[in-house]
């Protein structure tokens, strides 16, 4: 994404690996590579954003867990 608005311009990638049936496993991140806002120190820096996630599926059940780190709000599941 570019922009001049907000954040800046971002760039996003995504992994994904399957052990059929049980497991899958997923990273993600998103990159601040041309960041717009100014920290606590008064300085601009380029920022990561990481999810891992792990998902083991049994019957019918769906058993998952991630780690994510967000620009701000709330994550919606």
């Amino acid at each position: 994404m570019s922009t001049k608005q907000d954040f800046g311009s971002w760039v996003f990638g995504l992994t994904e690996y399957s052990i059929a049936p049980k497991w899958i496993f997923e990273a993600s991140g998103m990159y601040n590579i041309i960041p717009k806002k100014v920290n606590s120190k008064g300085l601009i820096e380029k920022i990561f954003y990481p999810t891992f996630g792990v998902v083991f599926l049994k019957d019918t059940q769906r058993y998952n867990l991630r780690y994510v780190k967000q620009v701000e709000g709330i994550v919606c599941t």
